[in-house]
């Protein structure tokens, strides 16, 4: 439980860095993704630790919305960490490339570069597909087919004759 939590911790730090540093957005923007990312991760480990303590029957409906909110987050992450590997590599080839030879390297201010507005955009088409790609499995997942097999075996002991395996 306490592995949850601070996985959870950890989640939210690096989600609310990525979303709103490391694209600079503006402070009332900042402050709308930080209270949604507080508000996701409380949801997700609430109905995870909720699920665990009373049960998965009487939490039915907050348990799918938390663990759907705790899949977007994964995958948010997930495509955060490509992003700002994208990120980085673009900086240190922007830096490198210049600086005049034997001169020291000039910081570039990303503001002014066109380094941010992909970034930007990257992150948002990163949040798309986190989003969409949780709602396309928990469509799948309502898609349920049973196929019924009868296999005989003439080695397998009487104790075992109608014995159902589900797979």
């Amino acid at each position: 439980m306490i592995g949850l939590v601070l996985t959870a911790v950890v989640a939210w730090c690096f989600l609310t860095f990525s979303l709103t540093r490391a694209i600079g957005l503006r402070r009332w923007r900042a402050i709308v993704v930080v209270v949604l990312m507080t508000l996701g991760v409380v949801a997700a480990v609430a109905a995870t630790l909720a699920s665990r303590v009373v049960g998965s029957n009487r939490f039915r409906v907050p348990l799918m919305v938390g663990s759907a909110g705790l899949v977007v987050i994964m995958y948010l992450g997930l495509g955060l960490i490509v992003v700002g590997a994208v990120n980085l590599a673009w900086w240190l080839v922007t830096r490198r490339s210049s600086a005049p030879v034997g001169a020291r390297a000039a910081p570039v201010p990303s503001r002014n570069s066109r380094r941010l507005p992909v970034i930007r955009s990257l992150t948002v088409l990163v949040l798309a597909l986190a989003v969409m790609v949780t709602g396309y499995g928990f469509v799948r997942a309502q898609e349920v087919t049973v196929t019924r097999t009868t296999l005989a075996f003439d080695t397998l002991p009487a104790n075992f004759d109608g014995f159902t395996i589900a797979l």
